[in-house]
């Protein structure tokens, strides 16, 4: 399976993980996750906020 098949959540989480893992936490910002996961900032915003 690969990373496109699955839900949005899974993909945000799993681009998250590897920034964090290249950059570091402070290093991470919201825009690159959503970058690497597909969606736009605004998306990641609506999905974090619940």
């Amino acid at each position: 399976m690969g990373l496109a098949t699955l839900p949005c959540r899974a993909r945000l989480l799993h681009a998250a993980v590897i920034a964090f893992a290249e950059k570091g936490f402070h290093g991470t910002t919201m825009r690159a996750v959503a970058s690497a996961a597909g969606p736009s900032p605004t998306a990641l915003l609506t999905r974090s906020a619940g």
